[in-house]
C-alpha cells in the first residue's frame, strides 16, 4: 500500500470526523515547475477556499518532483498564512525528503512524534493502533512474526528460537557489520550458511536490508555488512535472552517454541 493510499485515507478520516472538506488541498505536484508553488497556494486559499477561515490541511503529494521545492515551501511557511495550516508533503525520494529537513528546520512536527515513530513505526496498522488503542495490538505483533519466521520454517529445519536468536543479533548489531558467526553461534546451527540463508530470507521479506562496504565504485560483498530493519517496531521481535534458554530446552513441539518466543510484553 504506497503513500498517496494513506494520504487518501488521512483525508478520508478527517472529513469522517468532520472537518469541513473545503478546508482540505489535495493535489499532486509532480507536474509543477518551478515558482509555481506558490502560485498553487495563493490560488487555493484565494479562489478554492476562499471564505474559509479556520487552518487549512494541505496534501501535496510527489513534492520532490518539483524543482527547488525546500526553498518554496520554506519561504510559504515564513512569509504566508501556511504557517497556520497543516502541511502533509509526500514524494518518491527518500533522499530528497532527507536532505529536505535540514533546511525545514523548526517547521516539522515536534519530537513527540519521532518519538512515537521510533515506539511505534511506521506500518499504517502500527499507527491505527496507537491512536485508537495506545499500544499496538497482540495481533498485528504475531503478522509480523509470521511474516519474518514463516517462510524460513516452512522451507527448512529452522526453529521459531533460532529465528528469535537471528533477530535479536540482527537488534544488537544495528550501525555495526553483522559477524556471521556471532549470528550461526547465536542460533546454535551448525553452519554459517545457514544462517546467511535465513538472513537472505528477512531481506526477501523486505523485512531488513543490508548496507555493504564500499571501495567508491562498488560494494565490497565479501566484506562484512550493516542490516537494519526497515520499520523499528520490527526490532521488537527479538527474543530476550532468557526465551532463548526455553527454546532451547524446549521438545514438545513448535507451539512451545513460539509461545515463548512471544512472552515479551505487547507494545
Amino acid at each position: 500500500m504506497g503513500k498517496s493510499v494513506e494520504i487518501k485515507r488521512a483525508i478520508a478520516e478527517l472529513v469522517d470526523g468532520g472537518v469541513n472538506p473545503r478546508r482540505i488541498i489535495h493535489f499532486a505536484c509532480d507536474e509543477l515547475r518551478r515558482g509555481d508553488l506558490q502560485r498553487l497556494v495563493r490560488s487555493a486559499r484565494d479562489v478554492l477556499t476562499h471564505g474559509v477561515v479556520e487552518p487549512r490541511y494541505w496534501f501535496l503529494d510527489e513534492i520532490t518532483g518539483v524543482p527547488e521545492w525546500p526553498e518554496a515551501i520554506k519561504w510559504l511557511r515564513d512569509n504566508t498564512a501556511l504557517i497556520e495550516d497543516c502541511v502533509v508533503l509526500g514524494g518518491s525520494s527518500a533522499r530528497g525528503l532527507a536532505e529536505a529537513q535540514k533546511q525545514l528546520a523548526g517547521r516539522r512536527g515536534g519530537a513527540k512524534d519521532s518519538d512515537r515513530l521510533r515506539r511505534v513505526g511506521g506500518f499504517p496498522r502500527a499507527v491505527s493502533d496507537q491512536i485508537h488503542h495506545g499500544h499496538v495490538q497482540a495481533d498485528f505483533i504475531d503478522d509480523l512474526w509470521n511474516v519474518a519466521a514463516g517462510e524460513a520454517l516452512r522451507r527448512s529445519a529452522t526453529t521459531p528460537g533460532q529465528m528469535g536468536a537471528l533477530l535479536d543479533r540482527l537488534a544488537r548489531s544495528l550501525g555495526t557489520p553483522l559477524a556471521v558467526e556471532s549470528a550461526r553461534s547465536d542460533m546454535g546451527v551448525a553452519s554459517p550458511h545457514t544462517a546467511l540463508a535465513r538472513i537472505e530470507d528477512l531481506i526477501l521479506a523486505y523485512l531488513i536490508w543490508p548496507c555493504h562496504l564500499s571501495d567508491g565504485r562498488a560494494p565490497r560483498l565479501s566484506a562484512r555488512s550493516k542490516y537494519y530493519f526497515v520499520d523499528p517496531l520490527l526490532a521488537r521481535l527479538a527474543v530476550r535472552p532468557e526465551d532463548v534458554v526455553q527454546l532451547s530446552q524446549a521438545s514438545t513441539g513448535s507451539l512451545v517454541a513460539e509461545g515463548a518466543v512471544r512472552s515479551s510484553p505487547v507494545i
